[in-house]
């Protein structure tokens, strides 16, 4: 089971605030952090084994089986959901 979430930290995620409120790092660290990510993202980006548009594909072609695992659609919908956000991600950073 996962720990409890502190108030403050479930408001700065519904908000999109920092996830502190002391003073934030300095631009310089901000940059580095931010391109330490965009790198990260790029590197697990190409490791995928599947493209984003097989998984939707995959999806729909789930939607008209009666029979379909539904932990196997799980897992497609996991795997799409990451590489949306690795996808869309880099936007905000950069």
């Amino acid at each position: 089971r996962p720990p409890e979430a502190s108030p403050a930290l479930l408001e700065a995620a519904l908000l999109s605030l920092p996830l502190r409120r002391g003073p934030s790092a300095s631009e310089p660290s901000e940059h580095a952090a931010a391109s330490a990510l965009l790198a990260w993202l790029a590197d697990t980006s190409s490791d995928f084994a599947t493209s984003e548009a097989q998984d939707e594909a995959t999806l729909v072609g789930m939607e008209g089986e009666p029979a379909h695992d539904p932990r196997f659609a799980a897992v497609v919908r996991y795997r799409l959901s990451r590489k949306r956000l690795c996808r869309l991600l880099p936007e905000g950073l950069e």
